[in-house]
């Protein structure tokens, strides 16, 4: 896998990454850690895999800011809500479609 905290910082919309950028890189290397395990060759490098670990370590990002699985801001505008669920599930099609993982079920 090819994707730097870098990658994330931009996917996640920050302009730069920013100098401590320590929070950032625990949920890369998370995601990293939960798709590994499923992976079929470990040494693949394909854009579906990067997509794949960019999706799951934003996921974690955001959910570290809402805890019971709803974000909430205090201006009042309209935002997604995280969802309480396996982190896997928003990526596990793009997996197993791409012949990166097998076709067992994640839960």
């Amino acid at each position: 896998m090819s994707v730097t905290v870098d990658d994330l910082a931009k996917h996640l919309g920050y302009p730069a990454t920013p100098a401590d950028s320590d929070a950032l890189q625990r949920s890369l290397d998370t995601a990293v850690a939960l798709i590994a395990p499923y992976l079929i060759d470990p040494l693949a490098d394909t854009p579906t895999l990067d997509l794949a670990t960019l999706t799951v370590a934003g996921d974690l990002w955001r959910r570290k800011d809402s805890p019971g699985g709803v974000y909430q801001f205090a201006d009042g505008a309209d935002y997604p809500t995280t969802l309480p669920r396996d982190p896997l599930v928003s990526v596990w099609a793009w997996l197993v479609e791409s012949g990166l993982a097998n076709g067992a079920v994640v839960a």
